[in-house]
């Protein structure tokens, strides 16, 4: 009966992302059964083998909740909850439930402005919603080209410039992160690992040391950081985090080799990892030289890889002098 409910809820339409997170916790409990039945006691034995030949056999702890994970995540694709209320009819169904089926849109005329925006109705949306960029094609007399979309849609839902970019910055956020203060508990210690971003000196850096070696740690051990200096404008970033002070802020990644940097640090004896202490509610790292580096959030390992690739493509850059006539012959130039 629950399962029931929340699904006929989802059907009302409050929100295209809101319906698939009813949707999503619909699909977990009325396939609860299946679950459990893929992770039944007979597999004990070989968790256990699983666990009593690790170096670390606590790693199994993670692998466990890894493995559960992706059961969940084939489970919803299964169920196609991502076309079913994510898709081009659900999109329009919960766009005409919101403004209603005559609604209008806004699409700003210029960047950073309010002014004049042009007016498109919910059948032109769904052109762009249907074909993307190529949409405004079939938009007539909107004005708007297709390299300049990305700039021009904060009105799209929003009454403000500001309330459109606000909301934009919250997705790419909460899209791109894994944990950050608000969403664990006050006990919480964080482990410095590949896309740890962190506070020290005033700046913001984001940890590019591989994952195997920020485990089993033993002794001493430098962590390498990238630096990720303050787009105060907006205009060109990389990543968008929550400051101390609980506002979004935009990170452009610097991948000069002069602005990585080294740092020691001595790992938990227990869990042979560099964990966070907790002092007033905020979680910091503390270097052998003493200096505190605070824990920001934790990067998605896509993201991150992201990163690292193109700091590695930036140092593989090869700078040589040779005959320029011959240079611009070149298949690579």
């Amino acid at each position: 009966m629950p399962s029931r409910i929340v699904t006929e809820f989802v059907e009302i339409g409050k929100g295209i992302l809101a319906n698939v997170a009813f949707a999503g916790i619909a699909a977990i409990r009325e396939e609860t059964h299946r679950v459990l039945a893929r992770f039944h006691s007979g597999l004990d034995a070989p968790f256990l083998t699983h666990r009593v030949l690790l170096d670390k056999p606590s790693d199994a702890e993670g692998y466990s909740v890894d493995l559960l994970s992706s059961e969940i995540v084939a489970l919803l694709q299964h169920r196609g909850i991502g076309s079913r209320y994510t898709g081009r009819d659900a999109i329009r169904l919960a766009l005409a439930e919101r403004r209603g089926p005559n609604a209008e849109f806004r699409l700003m005329a210029k960047n950073d402005s309010e002014e004049d925006p042009r007016i498109i109705t919910l059948d032109d949306l769904m052109k762009l919603v249907d074909s993307g960029p190529d949409g405004l094609a079939q938009i007539t007399n909107v004005g708007v080209r297709k390299n300049q979309l990305r700039e021009r849609i904060y009105l799209i839902l929003e009454k403000s410039l500001q309330a459109g970019k606000t909301s934009h910055y919250e997705f790419a956020r909460t899209s791109a992160r894994v944990r950050e203060p608000s969403t664990v508990d006050a006990a919480y210690q964080a482990n410095l690992d590949l896309g740890s971003i962190v506070w020290a000196e005033n700046q913001y850096f984001v940890c590019i040391q591989p994952s195997c070696d920020a485990l089993r740690l033993s002794g001493e051990t430098q962590f390498i950081f990238a630096f990720l200096p303050e787009d105060t404008q907006g205009d060109s970033f990389d990543v968008v985090v929550r400051n101390l002070e609980g506002n979004d802020i935009c990170l452009k990644l610097n991948r000069k080799a002069s602005k990585i940097r080294t740092v020691s640090f001595d790992p938990d004896d227990a869990t042979g990892t560099v964990s966070t202490s907790i002092e007033n509610g905020v979680r910091k790292f503390t270097s052998t030289s003493g200096k505190a580096f605070i824990w920001i959030c934790d990067r998605r390992t896509s993201f991150a890889q992201r990163f690292v690739h193109s700091i590695v493509s930036n140092l593989s850059r090869i700078g040589l002098d040779e005959f320029e006539w011959q240079r611009r012959r070149s298949s690579s130039s």
